[in-house]
């Protein structure tokens, strides 16, 4: 089973439907965006975030860390 992380902490989670339209949820409302330009920096911030993620080996080394720092010592 393939897990990405992603090491910088997303504020909002939005979504992206082919490229027609993306969701994001606020503090206060969830928000449909149709809007070309937009939908192009959702997808910008995207890609930035994928390239971030790790996998395989350094994704368990980041999870086993976050494991024992919640562990009671």
């Amino acid at each position: 089973m393939d897990v990405e992380l992603i090491t910088e902490r997303a504020e909002d989670g939005f979504w992206i439907f082919d490229d027609r339209f993306a969701i994001t949820e606020d503090w206060h409302a969830e928000l449909w965006l149709d809007d070309t330009d937009i939908i192009a920096t959702y997808t910008r911030v995207w890609q930035t975030l994928r390239e971030s993620a790790v996998f395989g080996a350094d994704a368990q080394a980041i999870v086993a860390q976050a494991r024992r720092s919640l562990s009671p010592r």
